[in-house]
């Protein structure tokens, strides 16, 4: 019996198996998933809604909690928000908005 990834060889005096690299094509390529994390705060100043986007390789919310968003406000307040201090906090998948956007 042959295992994945042996072939026999035919030149060998005894019925012999010759370990063979899997080919590019045969082998799955490994892609990291993308999430978007939208975060919504309210203005220091003004108390409207300010809206922050980021995307990022972790779906953890606790990673995103500890960034610093630059963000101006209609009111013209300009400052950083901390992630921690967020109203409201998504995550989706990228590849989940790409086909909902479509």
């Amino acid at each position: 019996m042959l295992s994945y990834g042996s072939v026999m060889n035919p030149d060998a005096p005894y019925p012999a198996l010759v370990e063979q690299a899997p080919s590019e094509e045969a082998t799955p390529k490994r892609t990291t998933r993308m999430f978007v994390h939208v975060l919504l705060f309210r203005c220091p100043n003004c108390g409207e809604p300010v809206l922050a986007a980021h995307s990022s390789k972790n779906m953890d919310r606790e990673h995103i909690a500890i960034c610093k968003f630059e963000k101006t406000c209609n009111c013209r307040w300009s400052g950083n928000l901390n992630g921690l201090t967020a109203v409201q906090h998504w995550v989706e998948p990228w590849e989940q908005v790409l086909g909902a956007s479509g």
